[in-house]
């Protein structure tokens, strides 16, 4: 092989390199590459954080409200801001009864993340003036949709200064699944985990989302026989957030 032939394998193979480092950066919801990301909790604590996407959900997040409440459980909802305004009572009613409320974008838009840093920025800013109206304070967490990042979203973030949650645990909820499924997903979860479900679906999703609240007396179940005690992330995450970061609209 030439020296011209070899160069260029070279490059082209560290191009490729590069860009495989940077899919991962972008796809991978627990990569910090571009931004700070916390996905689980201390592991010697016998707590877990559930975590609700994509809601309040009409019919679904109702259900998991009164479950959560006979379970003693406390959970932490990324919100749909466009959801959250158009259903300021189920928002409420998330607030008042003790569970933390989190930022997961206005619209969700499944392309979005391509989108510009004033994009990103109008996006969580307009969730946080959603929650804020209605609870009377905004949320400090963020979850990117799908938790795709990208440099872009990054920077928003920093602007806005929210602490952006992944996940450890993955229910598998936000995908056509059973109730069954879903309870042997979490089935895996283990102290310090933070655990992913869903209560509701984006705006580009048909997907039945009443697995999930079916699932959800069998998942409280599991994790109370096996010593692990449902919270909030900011309860999870007290040492490693800031008063700043841990500060939501049920904070108070």
């Amino acid at each position: 092989m030439s020296p011209l032939a070899t160069t260029w394998l070279c490059g082209a193979g560290a191009v490729a390199a590069a860009g495989g480092v940077f899919s991962y950066g972008m796809f991978a919801p627990r990569s910090p590459m571009f931004c700070p990301v916390i996905s689980r909790g201390p592991t010697d604590c016998g707590r877990v954080a559930l975590t609700f996407d994509d809601g309040p959900w009409p019919g679904s997040t109702e259900p998991i409200l009164a479950m959560l409440a006979a379970a003693g459980a406390r959970a932490t909802f990324f919100v749909i801001g466009r959801y959250a305004a158009a259903r300021p009572e189920l928002l409420r009613r998330i607030h008042a009864e003790g569970h933390q409320l989190a930022n997961h974008t206005y619209d969700h838009h499944r392309a979005g993340m391509f989108g510009s840093p004033a994009y990103w920025e109008s996006q969580v800013r307009r969730t946080d003036d959603a929650i804020a109206r209605i609870t009377g304070s905004p949320p400090r967490l963020f979850r990117a949709p799908m938790g795709f990042k990208s440099p872009l979203l990054a920077a928003a973030i920093r602007r806005t200064g929210h602490t952006v949650i992944a996940w450890s645990c993955k229910s598998r909820d936000g995908i056509t699944t059973t109730p069954g499924r879903i309870v042997r997903n979490v089935a895996r979860a283990a102290a310090g985990d933070i655990i992913l479900l869903h209560d509701g679906r984006d705006p580009a999703s048909r997907r039945d989302v009443s697995p999930t609240a079916a699932a959800l007396p069998e998942v409280l179940r599991d994790l109370r026989a096996r010593a692990l005690h449902p919270v909030r992330l900011d309860e999870l995450l007290i040492h490693t957030l800031t008063p700043a970061a841990a500060t939501g609209p049920s904070s108070a």
